[in-house]
């Protein structure tokens, strides 16, 4: 309960502004949490690979790059109010598409206009926050709400999702999505006062132009997968944009595209900490193997892994005291070596494993992974003095964000090669040739078994179609060597995480000890 000391209280706009604040934060966080269990059954109503499911998983934060910088200065310039109303019209927008799409193009639109219009509403949200609450002890307790409105979503949001997603079909659940978007506009519209007249003026280009050129990078790592030449291409254009970027800043007498946190002594290794930590995405990967491996229905599966999300919860709960015990940076070293040393055990993973010790393996790694997260968000937002808090926001949010898009491309690859290149091997010791093996291999990675032909003179093994089966050993012991893969992958991604904090701290340390007078 709410004490009654003035300087703890909240007033009846500031209680508004929370519920619409925290709302603002379930509905992206929803979309986000139970995406993983839909992406297996749309690829296999809409016929389409593991591989664009995972780009329909990492479509939404890629795209979310364009708006991460601007949309803090359309809230200075419209309105806090007006800004988080049209992200969510934009977030429904793109929800609708989703909902009634029928092709990959379709619904990868719609998803990558659900990114931009929920990074509207999670950076909008926060700057709501900060302005209403100016008081440091209610503003602390604003945001211990915020830090409840996470796990308690992460956890009851696949726990309702995937059950109903079993029963009505995935549609059903992105039906949800739209839902809470529709109702979350009528409340904001309700409950927020209107926007004052500010009258400010401000330049666009250069927050534009910082997320474009944060979108080309991601994109360019991507465009290499299957081009060097695109990739490169891209990489180029990425890099005309940054340059005219540097050259807007440097004209410009008050450029909206803030440099105040990376041009700190040992940001750059703060910020790449961030994305480091971000490159693998365990929810997707593991809900994926249950549902491939062990044949795990979409219900069952979001049950399986409310433990996972459990974990995730404790450690956030229990890093508070932690930090404040033995300080944040401490905090990321433990949380993030402990995880890494939990997943390396993912190389020890057979095809008779039980799925109680996945969920267990991959349980306790989240528990020491969020255990260092909110040490690592308290680092970075340390950087700069509290006015700048928005700036930190910002640049907190897309260093996070690149790390989702490029190592969703990265891992996600070298997981689903892994998996054909174990099906080539194990296919090529039979009676196939190498060539036979690859290309069955290939069609089965990219869903299309039924393509494989059965006829034993093109095919000369009698009991191919057995050796094909997705319950058959060949296909279960190339899914558990794709699925191993995993582990090594969040392993190094929390170790360049300590790697970067430690170089960090050791630019910081030898800055202080230039400065005049220290």
């Amino acid at each position: 309960a709410l004490s009654n000391t003035p300087s703890q209280s909240w007033d009846p706009i500031q209680r508004k502004t929370f519920i619409v604040a925290a709302f603002a934060i379930v509905v992206g966080l929803f979309s986000f949490a139970t995406a993983p269990y839909l992406l297996t059954a749309i690829g296999e109503e809409l016929n389409f690979s593991v591989d664009n499911a995972n780009l329909l998983r990492i479509a939404p934060p890629a795209a979310s790059l364009l708006a991460v910088f601007i949309a803090g200065a359309l809230g200075d310039v419209f309105g806090s109010k007006k800004v988080l109303l049209s992200g969510a019209v934009v977030y429904c927008v793109g929800i609708v598409i989703v909902l009634t799409g029928h092709s990959f193009g379709a619904i990868l639109a719609g998803r990558a206009l659900e990114g931009i219009g929920a990074m509207l509403l999670r950076v909008l949200s926060l700057a709501l926050v900060a302005a209403a609450f100016p008081l440091p002890t209610q503003r602390a307790m604003a945001f211990s709400g915020f830090a409840a409105v996470s796990p308690v979503t992460q956890i009851l949001g696949p726990s309702m999702a995937a059950p109903l997603a079993g029963f009505a079909g995935w549609r059903s659940v992105v039906g949800v999505w739209l839902l809470l978007g529709c109702l979350f506009i009528g409340v904001a519209f309700k409950l927020l006062p209107k926007d004052p007249d500010k009258g400010q003026k401000l330049e666009f280009t250069t927050p534009i132009l910082a997320g474009l050129a944060l979108v080309l990078l991601s994109s360019a790592i991507s465009a290499f997968q299957g081009s060097s030449q695109r990739g490169l291409t891209i990489l180029v254009i990425a890099g005309l944009v940054i340059a005219a970027l540097v050259v807007l800043i440097k004209r410009l007498k008050a450029p909206a595209f803030d440099f105040t946190l990376p041009a700190q002594p040992g940001a750059i290794f703060v910020l790449i900490a961030l994305a480091a930590a971000n490159v693998a995405d365990p929810i997707f990967f593991t809900a994926l193997f249950l549902q491939k491996q062990h044949n795990l229905l979409i219900a069952i599966t979001g049950f399986a892994l409310i433990p996972l999300n459990l974990g995730s919860a404790a450690g956030n709960l229990i890093a508070g005291p932690i930090i404040a015990r033995i300080g944040a940076y401490k905090t990321v070293l433990t949380g993030f070596l402990i995880s890494a040393a939990i997943a390396l055990t993912l190389v020890f993973i057979k095809p008779e494993t039980p799925v109680a010790v996945v969920i267990a393996l991959m349980s306790s790694f989240m528990l020491f992974k969020m255990l260092g997260s909110p040490a690592l968000l308290t680092t970075v937002m340390g950087l700069v003095p509290a006015r700048l808090a928005g700036v930190a926001s910002s640049w907190r949010n897309a260093s996070q964000i690149l790390g989702v898009a490029i190592g969703g491309v990265l891992v996600g690859s070298m997981v689903f090669n892994t998996f054909q290149g174990s099906l080539t091997s194990i296919l090529d010791q039979s009676a196939l040739s190498t060539s036979q093996a690859q290309e069955i291999a290939s069609l089965i990675r990219q869903g299309n078994r039924e393509l494989i032909s059965l006829d034993p003179g093109t095919m000369p093994v009698p009991d191919l179609k057995a050796l094909i089966d997705p319950d058959s050993p060949a296909v279960n012991m190339a899914q558990v060597m794709a699925y191993r893969t995993l582990g090594p992958a969040m392993a190094l991604g929390n170790l360049v995480t300590c790697l970067a904090l430690w170089i960090s701290q050791r630019t910081q340390a030898a800055a202080q000890r230039t400065q005049p007078g220290s």
